[in-house]
Parts: C-alpha cells; sequence; structure tokens
C-alpha cells in the first residue's frame, strides 16, 4: 500500500472519528429535547371529588394518549394556585396555562354572559343548558372572552334554593333571609324574592351557613355533596330556579405556542367535552338528590301557583337586563330573544 492511500485512508478514519465524537456530545440532549413533552398547568378550585375534577381527569388522559405523550397536563385542583375569583386573570397571566372558571365570581367583566343567569329561563338539565348556550355563542357570547383561548363553554345543571333552619314555600318566607348567589343577576332574583343576597363563593358557603352568616344558597345540587353543605342545611327546592355558564379557557400565548397537529386534536377533545361535561353534571346531579334524602333532608316542589307568583315577580329583572345590555351598546332584547327561542318559550 503506497504512503499516499495511507495518508487518505488515516484522513478518512480520523474524520469519522471526529464526526462520532461530535455526535455523541450532541445528539442525546437533541433527542432528549425532542421526546420532552409539553408540560400544562390546568387549575381549578373544586376539590377531587367534585364532578369536573373526574370530568378533568378524563380530559388530561386522553390529551395525553391522542397527541402520543407530546402533551402532559397537570392538574392543580381545590384551588391550589388560586381562589375562584382568580382563575380567569391567572389564565391571561401566565400563572396557568388552562384553567376552570365561571364569569359570575367575576362580575361586570362578562357581560353577554349574564343572560344563563336569567331566572326560570333556561331547561331542566345541564345538556339542555349547554345545547342553548352552544347556539347562541358564537353570534352573541364570544366577545366576552376574546383575551383568551376559549377551550370548552357550558352552562351547568339548574341552580335551586337551599335553606339551613327556615322551609321556603312562598316569597313570604324569603323576607330578610340571607342567600348566597354567584352574580349580579342572581342577586337580583334573590332581591325579588325578599332575600338579602350575598355574593360570595361556593368555597365559603359551608362555614358561612355553619356560623349562621347565610341562611341559605343559591346553586346546584351537585356542589351540596361536593362542597358538604347538606351538612349544614336542611331544605331544598327542586326547580330550576336559575343557571349560570362555566368555562375552560387556556392562556393565549401558550395555545399560540402549540403545534397546529397538536391544536387540531385538543380542538376536536374540546368539542365533545363541552357536552362531557354537561351529561357528567346530569348524573351526578340525580345522585345528589338521592343522596340528600338518604340524609333526610327535605327535597320538595314549589306549588304551581306560588311557581307563577315568582315567574310574574321576577318580569322585572328580565326588562332592567335588556336595559343594562343595551345601555353597554350590546343587543340585550336579541340575546334575550334567541335564548328564548332555543328554549321553545
Amino acid at each position: 500500500m503506497t504512503n499516499k492511500r495511507l495518508t487518505n485512508l488515516a484522513f478518512w478514519f480520523t474524520a469519522v472519528f471526529f464526526i462520532l465524537m461530535v455526535s455523541a456530545a450532541v445528539l442525546p440532549e437533541t433527542v432528549s429535547a425532542a421526546d420532552k413533552p409539553i408540560e400544562l398547568k390546568f387549575a381549578y378550585w373544586m376539590p377531587t371529588k367534585h364532578t369536573l375534577h373526574r370530568v378533568f381527569e378524563g380530559y388530561a388522559k386522553e390529551v395525553e394518549s391522542l397527541t402520543g405523550g407530546r402533551v402532559k397536563i397537570t392538574l392543580y385542583p381545590g384551588g391550589a394556585l388560586g381562589k375562584p375569583p382568580q382563575q380567569w386573570d391567572m389564565a391571561l397571566g401566565g400563572i396557568t396555562d388552562l384553567t376552570f372558571f365561571m364569569p359570575g365570581y367575576t362580575a361586570g367583566r362578562f357581560p353577554r354572559s349574564t343572560v344563563f343567569d336569567l331566572p326560570l329561563l333556561l331547561g331542566g338539565s345541564a345538556e339542555v343548558n349547554t345545547a342553548i348556550g352552544s347556539g347562541v355563542y358564537e353570534k352573541y357570547i364570544m366577545p366576552d372572552y376574546k383575551d383568551a383561548k376559549m377551550m370548552f363553554f357550558f352552562v351547568c345543571e339548574p341552580f335551586t334554593l337551599h335553606t339551613s333552619k327556615k322551609k321556603v314555600t312562598s316569597m313570604a318566607d324569603m323576607q330578610g333571609l340571607k342567600i348566597r348567589s354567584s352574580g349580579a343577576v342572581q342577586s337580583a332574583t334573590v332581591k325579588a324574592l325578599g332575600g338579602s343576597p350575598v355574593t360570595m363563593p361556593i368555597t365559603e358557603v359551608y362555614t358561612s351557613m355553619e356560623k349562621g352568616v347565610l341562611d341559605g344558597v343559591v346553586t346546584a345540587f351537585t356542589a351540596m355533596v361536593s362542597f358538604r353543605i347538606y351538612d349544614v342545611s336542611k331544605y331544598s327546592i327542586n326547580a330550576g330556579l336559575t343557571a349560570t355558564p362555566m368555562a375552560v379557557a387556556m392562556n393565549q400565548k401558550k395555545w399560540d405556542s402549540l403545534p397546529k397537529d397538536i391544536q387540531a386534536i385538543m380542538e376536536r377533545i374540546n368539542e365533545r367535552y363541552i357536552f362531557e361535561s354537561a351529561r357528567e353534571y346530569d348524573k351526578d346531579r340525580v345522585k345528589a338528590i338521592e343522596k340528600g334524602k338518604s340524609l333526610g333532608k327535605e327535597i320538595y316542589a314549589l306549588s304551581a301557583a306560588e311557581q307563577k307568583k315568582w315567574e310574574q315577580t321576577f318580569a322585572p329583572i328580565y326588562d332592567n337586563w335588556v336595559k343594562d345590555m343595551n345601555s353597554k351598546g350590546l343587543p340585550g332584547q336579541e340575546m334575550l330573544d334567541a335564548v328564548r327561542q332555543l328554549q321553545g318559550k
């Protein structure tokens, strides 16, 4: 073998060795970075035994599975990252990536969405209410949430009145009772019936009723179990007094940073979880009513005559709501008529 050929071979062996050494140093880091999942934080205040915690667990697992492990959602229940009224701003500020929030907890921020709080307007189930909400969302409601990426928006099961010591069968029974509400429209509803509304998050209701600060609460039957309010109450009206919208939102910058294929996967999942959330609420509502009965709570219906009186009493709330929307430059009557049409009223 000539010296020239030996020199060439030595050159190529040296070059290959150099390339292999560089690859050994760089490649593991590159693969590790590529394999590292996108981590998302999901915050909400409900406890782990709440209906929606179960729903969100399923959502997180499904996102991870359908993205092939490229996205991992870590759940922060029980208000671990912030209190109920803070959830929306936590998502906007990037404290959390995903958040569950109730518009009613941030008064004045989401005016269009208060249409769902109007008394005796919606149906008898979360699924029906959510179908109505979906029917008007894009045209009327969506601008309320322009500052974040909305993942799914639904309307809960009917809210009703639960009291600790006094059974309410008429408006006369409501006089002077301190009743928790979760927003301006619900407060107007309580006031119209003769009660004194107290706005506070559901997480504070148990202690307030236990201490006698509250005489009752307007909330869903599922909350009576999840937040142990049955322990401090005795009477519940089995009626759809009102309802309220709920939603999951994502920080817009975080959403924009996700690969397009992952966005597409999550959008498909989101569409289904709109109604998945509602259906799970309805299942647990049935269980919650049965739970109340088993605990000896009195769950009863208003007389038809009394309910008619309540409907007539609530008429000014509708008028005032329309005027309020109009004063904000929003089509109040048009929104209300659209909801009523879907409800068949």
